[in-house]
């Protein structure tokens, strides 16, 4: 029988402040000190300062709203790599896009 090849279990954890955020994008570059940083936003339109409203007949019409008719990209976290940690992350997103797209029947290889 040959040798094992050695092998090592990872129990997962999580800590009290871990919490699910919805992420529609990434902003960031490199830090001064050689490793990646990497904000993922949240993006929604920006709410009204206020808004004007008539009644008629015991409803309310909106009439006009106050305030920049923006959008807000929201910073949720941020998260430093060093470029190993990077590639890991870019593996290991490449098999999740793959999956994916197997799944909704967008397979690209043949």
């Amino acid at each position: 029988m040959p040798d094992e090849a050695p092998h090592v279990t990872f129990d997962y954890e999580q800590g009290q402040l871990f919490h699910l955020i919805p992420v529609d994008g990434a902003v960031g570059g490199p830090t001064p000190s050689g490793k990646m940083l990497v904000a993922f936003y949240t993006e929604y339109s920006s709410l009204p300062h206020a808004t004007e409203h008539t009644i008629e007949d015991g409803q309310l019409r909106e009439l006009h709203r106050h305030g920049a008719n923006t959008f807000t990209r929201r910073m949720e976290v941020g998260i430093i790599l060093d470029l190993r940690a990077l590639q890991g992350l870019h593996n290991w997103l490449g098999s999740c896009r793959r999956e994916l797209e197997r799944r909704h029947g967008m397979d690209q290889t043949g």
